[in-house]
């Protein structure tokens, strides 16, 4: 079953960024395209490891229906934990989620699959979170590629910076 997941995680980002012309790169692709030079305080040339495990913390930006989510992620191996801020329209006010967080290989690129989100700083499932998950890539070009769709499917490009 998580098997599975994966593979359709990997198509459903994968897809998202087949073909190169104008229209495709003008619909609202799932990855960010990142310069991957050196020089940048926010570079995440960290991030991207040829082995794992992964250890640091970074500072994620992304929408879904134009709401925009922040979190922080912290990665401790193959395992680690994200807070994620955002404003909740439902309920007309800003929530915070934490998720555990889990760290897989594909033949995309890094996985980092989100699970049980509850209320930050409890036990408590959130109901209609759905987990958040991440493919994060280096491009044979040298750019890297940061993307997520969450358990329902909603894709966003992610935004990326090292923790302060």
């Amino acid at each position: 079953m998580l098997q599975n997941y994966f593979v359709s995680f990997v198509i459903l980002v994968t897809f998202a960024f087949i073909g190169n012309s104008p229209l495709n790169q003008a619909k609202a692709s799932p990855l960010h395209e990142v310069d991957s030079r050196p020089s940048s305080s926010e570079s995440p040339q960290n991030l991207i490891a040829q082995t794992n495990p992964v250890y640091g913390c970074w500072d994620l930006e992304f929408s879904s229906f134009g709401v925009i989510y922040n979190s922080r992620l912290v990665m401790n191996g193959q395992s680690g934990i994200m807070r994620t801020i955002y404003f909740d329209v439902d309920d007309q006010r800003t929530q915070r989620v934490d998720q555990t967080m889990r760290l897989r290989n594909s033949s995309k690129g890094l996985l980092i699959l989100g699970y049980n989100p509850v209320y930050a700083g409890t036990n408590r499932r959130y109901p209609g979170y759905s987990a958040d998950n991440f493919l994060f890539q280096v491009r044979p070009n040298g750019k890297y590629l940061f993307g997520t769709c969450d358990d329902s499917g909603v894709c966003s490009p992610v935004e990326v910076a090292s923790c302060d």
